[in-house]
């Protein structure tokens, strides 16, 4: 939902560029999951919380780049 209303929002607002590169700074996220979900069915072991803590360092290092890169391009770029 939080990512069709980003589209939403930059897309009105004329700054499609943004979005994409939002989607290019969750790609790694989204590898990072669908890869762990895949482990996850084959052994439900993986489900733990080193994976999950280490879910939520890609995310937060990539979305916080994502909008310090925005801020830059909008700002000097």
């Amino acid at each position: 939902i939080a990512g069709a209303l980003l589209y939403y929002y930059w897309f009105t607002t004329t700054q499609l560029f943004s979005f994409i590169v939002f989607i290019a700074f969750l790609s790694p996220v989204l590898l990072f999951f669908a890869q762990w979900l895949r482990k996850v069915i084959r052994n439900v072991s993986n489900a733990n919380y080193d994976n999950t803590m280490r879910m939520n360092l890609i995310a937060s290092t990539c979305m916080t780049s994502c909008f310090i890169t925005l801020i830059v391009l909008k700002y000097f770029g």
